[in-house]
């Protein structure tokens, strides 16, 4: 005899979330697939039972009807969000909303919610007690068109090529430009789009920022990978940071004992090695990409630290120290 209490969880389950739809035919499927074959009047039944318990609707306006959860009802959790689930999904919910597409943002609500009101229920109200915070100063994220992040999204979710009317820094008006989107990425306050230039004189990858966008439009022809492109190394590389020159290098810096600290906490790369010098100083060694990045990270120290390789970016340091001086000895 089948289970009436399993069969209507299966169909709680298969109704989509607003203002996506199920009808009485695909609910009948579903059910068939896990062995309850029942009538359309038992399914209509049921429906019409659930609905006066949970948050569903029916779209009356064509036939067959639709079914769908309210869009703004409370997720449908057995078991129990535990509290490090819900500690992921509102850390995923702070820090990573930009990268989000509008449709997933609204599949994701329900859980954002459950896991906010699940963080409030335990520990005097966790929700209010954990936050991603940047290690520079609280930049603003710069205004980003919603619909052209959505266009991104899409088309790299469907591997399709784009369309694009950007603006380059310093450009008065925007130019067209297909690419084929390779990845996402969130660096720092900004949404960089990386992608391959369609009939490009030359291979490789550009990245086009959010905020220079004007507008993005998913086309039908589908998007050609950039051979041998992996986005995980592409950032490895340091290539978010403004890289200088080519290539890693091997940089040598002496900190300060309490400038060291946080460097050894928090290691420069893999092969980073430390040494104690005479003076009371630590010299770190490591191989890493000399970037903007980089130097500005340095600069952070001051005279807490002195970089002694490569002799490009020493000189780099010691042409900037000078004009710095110059600079504050000439205001006074």
């Amino acid at each position: 005899m089948q289970d009436p209490m399993q069969r209507q969880w299966l169909l709680l389950r298969a109704i989509p979330r607003a203002p996506k739809v199920v009808d009485n035919a695909g609910l009948r499927a579903v059910l068939a697939a896990n062995g309850h074959e029942v009538s359309s009047r038992m399914v209509h039944r049921d429906l019409t039972a659930l609905a006066r318990v949970f948050p569903l609707q029916v779209d009356t306006r064509f036939v067959p009807h639709g079914w769908s959860w309210m869009r703004d009802a409370p997720g449908l959790d057995v078991p129990q969000m535990d509290t490090p689930t819900a500690l992921v999904f509102n850390l995923v919910e702070q820090h990573l909303r930009p990268l989000l597409p509008p449709s997933l943002r609204d599949l994701l609500a329900a859980s954002f919610g459950h896991a906010r009101r699940t963080l409030e229920a335990m520990g005097g109200g966790l929700a209010g007690k954990i936050r991603i915070v940047a290690s520079g100063p609280p930049l603003r994220p710069p205004a980003a068109d919603e619909g052209v992040v959505a266009v991104w999204t899409e088309a790299l979710l469907r591997e399709r090529r784009l369309s694009m009317t950007y603006r380059k820094a310093g450009a008065a008006e925007g130019k067209r430009v297909e690419v084929d989107p390779q990845g996402l990425v969130l660096r720092g306050a900004q949404l960089v789009l990386v992608a391959r230039p369609v009939g490009a004189s030359r291979p490789g990858v550009v990245h086009y920022l959010a905020h220079r966008c004007l507008s993005a439009e998913m086309l039908e022809d589908r998007s050609a990978r950039e051979p041998g492109f992996d986005l995980a190394r592409h950032a490895e590389t340091g290539a978010f940071g403004w890289v200088q020159g080519e290539g890693p290098v091997a940089f040598v810096a002496d900190f300060d004992a309490s400038a060291a600290q946080a460097v050894m906490e928090s290691p420069l790369g893999e092969d980073q090695t430390t040494e104690a010098l005479p003076d009371g100083r630590v010299r770190v060694s490591a191989t890493l990409a000399d970037s903007h990045a980089l130097r500005g990270w340095l600069m952070g120290f001051g005279a807490r630290v002195e970089v002694v390789g490569p002799p490009s970016l020493r000189a780099h340091f010691a042409e900037t120290a000078v004009a710095m001086a110059r600079r504050y000895a000439e205001m006074g």
